[in-house]
């Protein structure tokens, strides 16, 4: 539904394209399977590489034809990787196993085309900073674009009034920037503002000339263990999980840090103690939202390492003995306990380091994202 002139009617939500046909992707694997000591240790080795052309992507289009974007085939990518898996019975005497499974993979992708554009700015909806990243021919898909965060302005940095008069209160100072010192084009910084690099030594932070590439949501390796233990009637599994090198852009920090600070926004406690004010200069933390407007920029300030290692579950069970079963005409019965997610080890400041945003061309993305729950899981499983 929409409006035109006053007038209630149907229009088109989205750009047609009568030419548009599937993606072509052409892929090479090399694999290798070994196995060692009568099929005690095997080993997967799997190296790929796939080449995908004519993506469906939305490309900016003509102002003149009332759209922002159309879905077209444009543009080429190259996704190459590694994977590698092993398993290990460590011991299987005595009515006792110990088995060991341990798996890693690596993938790099790689955008060769994008057709008659030279980028894609990617737009992922939810926050208030939403223009987090960009897609080029060269880079991979999934990295943040944005300014460099490169400390907060100090007193030091400006002059004010009469001088630079020490007695005018801090919130009656009518602040400039000493020369020398960058500043940020449509924006009035003062003491507490975020402060970013200078890329091309212009002397002024603009849109253009400034910003680069600030952050990749992809890993570079992640993978999983686990150790499952036999005992009789007992089993016994202990699953971990990890990811290595991706990062997340915490659009969270925003509004948690005060940038957007309406009357019922909460700030974090560690904010709120920690943040610029003149008695505690610090080059960490900005000033409140009404007093930093350049916190509402896409900056590396938001970009976090989210590496983890997780202890994903725990398991504990028994079966029954045949014996039992056959007097009780049953096949088998197992009770279990089992608990999930129990403990995340991880530098990450979110409530959770595995996030995926509403944008498949940049996941890493926390705008206050539901934190995955513990579980504990009591069950019975019977077959007759």
């Amino acid at each position: 539904n929409t409006y035109y002139n006053g007038v209630l009617g149907m229009g088109p939500a989205n750009m047609a394209n009568d030419e548009l046909k599937w993606e072509t992707t052409y892929q090479t694997n090399i694999g290798l399977d070994l196995r060692f000591f009568n099929n005690n240790l095997t080993m997967t080795l799997d190296l790929y590489k796939k080449n995908t052309q004519d993506m469906l992507l939305n490309a900016p289009a003509a102002g003149r034809t009332g759209f922002h974007s159309q879905v077209k085939n444009i543009g080429s990518m190259e996704n190459k990787g590694i994977e590698f898996q092993f398993t290990s019975k460590n011991i299987n005497k005595n009515e006792f196993m110990w088995t060991t499974s341990f798996n890693i993979s690596h993938n790099e992708n790689t955008v060769t085309d994008l057709g008659p554009v030279d980028f894609i700015n990617v737009i992922v909806p939810g926050g208030w900073i939403t223009n987090i990243g960009r897609v080029q021919e060269g880079r991979s898909i999934g990295e943040m674009y944005g300014y460099v965060f490169d400390g907060v302005y100090q007193i030091d940095d400006f002059t004010w009034q009469n001088g630079s008069d020490p007695s005018i209160p801090y919130n009656q100072r009518t602040y400039s920037l000493k020369p020398g010192e960058v500043s940020v084009n449509g924006y009035n910084v003062r003491p507490g503002s975020h402060k970013f690099k200078d890329l091309n030594g212009d002397g002024e932070i603009n849109l253009d000339d400034d910003r680069d590439f600030i952050g990749r949501s992809d890993a570079i390796f992640f993978g999983g263990l686990t150790n499952t233990f036999k005992f009789k009637g007992f089993d016994f599994s202990i699953f971990v999980d990890y990811s290595y090198g991706n990062e997340i852009f915490n659009e969270s920090r925003y509004r948690l840090e005060g940038a957007y600070f309406p009357t019922y926004m909460n700030v974090t406690k560690h904010f709120y103690y920690n943040h610029w004010t003149p008695d505690n200069p610090t080059n960490e933390f900005g000033d409140f939202g009404g007093r930093n407007k350049t916190a509402q920029l896409t900056s590396s300030y938001y970009v976090e390492d989210a590496s983890f290692i997780r202890l994903n579950s725990v398991s504990l069970g028994y079966s029954l003995s045949k014996g039992v079963l056959d007097r009780l005409s049953l096949n088998a019965l197992r009770v279990y306990v089992s608990v999930n997610n129990l403990q995340t080890w991880t530098n990450y400041s979110g409530y959770y380091p595995e996030i995926s945003s509403s944008n498949p061309l940049l996941q890493g993305v926390d705008n206050i994202s539901y934190p995955r729950a513990r579980t504990l899981l009591l069950g019975l499983n019977v077959t007759f």
